[in-house]
């Protein structure tokens, strides 16, 4: 699959997170949240010709790695993909933990600007390769 479809279904999981968070599904919403950020991330490495990470710990690592300092892509956006995925083992694998609408509305916040970065970037790369064929 490719990065841009990677940001597509990125796009698609936000767009429902937003609507699950309207409608007072938090963990929903931030399950979806958390997944468009897993998308968009995936969408970043194989721009790069990278495979797919065994884990999402090794997913946050690459990405800082290779796009964050690098400067590639902000730094805000890096920090933030930290947070969701610290956050994501929380909301998946702790039932006791309860998601509230605060919570819900900072992850989606957090991926709006993760996945707009993801997108800035292969959008960018995209047009380089374009008007820089390989010899």
């Amino acid at each position: 699959m490719s990065a841009e479809r990677h940001i597509e279904l990125a796009e698609e999981y936000l767009n429902g997170a937003r609507r699950a968070c309207r409608h007072s599904d938090y963990r929903s919403a931030s399950i979806l949240a958390t997944m468009a950020v897993e998308m968009a991330g995936r969408g970043l490495l194989i721009s790069k010709g990278f495979t797919r990470p065994r884990s999402h710990g090794a997913l946050s690592a690459l990405i800082g790695r290779e796009f964050v300092a690098k400067g590639q892509i902000a730094a805000e956006a890096g920090r933030k993909l930290h947070i969701i995925m610290e956050k994501r083992g929380r909301i998946f694998y702790e039932p006791t933990h309860e998601v509230d609408g605060e919570e819900a509305s900072e992850l989606i916040s957090f991926t709006e600007e993760f996945v707009r970065e993801s997108k800035r970037y292969i959008q960018k790369g995209k047009k380089t390769n374009r008007t820089h064929p390989a010899p």
